[in-house]
């Protein structure tokens, strides 16, 4: 079968279903059953594309619960391609462009493969974590509502704690591309002056937390600890990956 008569076999309608399916906010932290919920919907999913279907499990430092990305594969091969996405998202946010946009592709391209009965070491993957680290996100979450800056929810409790986190965010952001000793480096002193004490002591604690190396992974910042898990464990078996397809934002129209 031609990759044309494959493009062919692609449901819209299913598409959107997928979305439809896993339209719920799905945050590590805040809607823990959720997570779960999403997890074992792509399982059912792949389970019910014929796929061989697995787990790969992991944990964090600091943390004993588990998390897993969720594999469905076209053979029982090591894998030689590998096409991902990611389930997991942020609180107050059902992230139906990141990521469950390419969720959906992947669960579709999953199904029409599988029916065209293609037998190739393609492995689909639905990575978790990729957003947030829930050790670090609680950690920050439980002293913001202790100081008052936060709602249960992780809600900031005024216009102007709100955008000190976002003025933080983007300049620790640039810290992913810098060298790892740099992450020590106060950043919050761009602001320091503005903030009350409550804020002060919140962000002096968030530097000393975001600059502790339990929490940090090689890709030096409190990410994608899924992707990171599997890859390492892949390493260590010396897997030899052909090519990978990452499915990101795929909703995203401009």
């Amino acid at each position: 079968m031609s990759s044309f008569d494959l493009c062919n076999q692609i449901k819209l309608e299913n598409l959107y279903n997928h979305v439809l399916n896993l339209h719920y906010e799905r945050c590590p932290v805040f809607s823990k059953e959720n997570l779960e919920k999403a997890k074992n919907y792509i399982l059912e999913q792949f389970e019910s594309f014929g796929l061989i279907v697995k787990t790969h499990d992991f944990t964090l430092p600091g943390s004993d619960l588990v998390y897993s990305n969720v594999i469905g594969s076209l053979s029982s091969a090591e894998p030689e391609l590998l096409v991902t996405s990611h389930y997991d998202h942020i609180n107050r946010c059902i992230g139906a462009d990141d990521n469950l946009s390419a969720v959906a592709i992947m669960l579709e391209v999953a199904r029409v493969l599988s029916e065209a009965k293609i037998d190739k070491p393609i492995h689909f993957i639905s990575f978790t974590l990729e957003e947030l680290n829930p050790v670090v996100t609680e950690l920050l979450h439980f002293t913001a509502k202790e100081l008052g800056l936060e709602t249960e929810k992780g809600i900031p409790t005024t216009h102007q704690f709100r955008s000190f986190l976002q003025r933080a965010f983007q300049e620790e952001n640039k810290l992913r591309v810098n060298p790892r000793e740099e992450i020590n480096s106060n950043i919050y002193s761009l602001f320091e002056d503005e903030l009350n004490d409550h804020e002060k002591e919140y962000f002096r604690f968030r530097t000393d937390v975001l600059s502790n190396p339990i929490h940090l992974n090689w890709v030096n910042f409190m990410y994608l600890y899924g992707s990171a898990s599997y890859v390492g464990d892949l390493h260590q078996k010396e897997t030899t990956i052909r090519g990978v397809i990452n499915l990101e934002t795929c909703g995203y129209t401009s």
